[in-house]
């Protein structure tokens, strides 16, 4: 997302361009980030990383959005969600310095509603989703994963080692399987069980 959009920038990104910080902003930015979320990942100071991981990615669509895709969307809603989370309580480089320095373990309950938050963002992501694929004819008809292989990016791998014979139905099949599986992504995460299978499914 460092790339000028064609016709100008605006704002930081058009000052920071003009004059001639570009590479060193952007390398900055890049490197910030990936500790940033290295920190998040370890739970190394992670209420600050989180908040950091947040803004940063914020303001990646402020500098260019013209890269990013949908992903980059869900990923600063659930960072959102993470933000009113104690995420440094469990399962983290904090809480073993925490537990190192105290004998109690202080964070044994935290609320809820944040992970609740971003399993609604994730469902309603998915169901969205396997709506506008039923737009779709290719993906009524059986043939949305067929023409995704033989794209440039996956078609070069069947070029060189060819199609099994009759593998066809199994695209169909894969199809199929999608389109149950996000549209019934929303209903499987009420239930213990079938929010696991969900989940390994997916």
């Amino acid at each position: 997302g460092i790339a000028p959009v064609p016709g100008g920038g605006y704002g930081v990104r058009n000052y920071v361009l003009e004059s001639g910080f570009g590479l060193f902003v952007a390398w900055s930015m890049f490197l910030s980030l990936l500790v940033l979320f290295t920190f998040m990942t370890v739970g190394l100071f992670t209420t600050w990383a989180v908040v950091g991981c947040f803004l940063g990615s914020v303001f990646q669509t402020r500098w260019n959005s013209l890269p990013l895709t949908s992903g980059h969307t869900v990923l600063v809603a659930v960072l959102f969600c993470l933000v009113w989370s104690h995420c440094g309580a469990r399962l983290s480089v904090d809480a073993w310095r925490r537990r190192r320095g105290s004998s109690g373990d202080a964070a044994a309950f935290q609320p809820i509603w944040p992970l609740r938050l971003i399993r609604a963002q994730i469902a309603v992501v998915y169901l969205t989703s396997g709506v506008f694929k039923l737009l779709g004819p290719a993906w009524r008809s059986g043939s949305a994963v067929h023409y995704t292989t033989t794209q440039n990016v996956y078609g070069r791998l069947f070029h060189w080692y060819g199609f099994p014979p009759g593998f066809e139905w199994m695209f169909t099949l894969l199809t199929y399987i999608t389109l149950v599986w996000e549209l019934t992504f929303p209903l499987a995460l009420l239930h213990r069980r079938t929010r696991i299978a969900a989940l390994v499914a997916g």
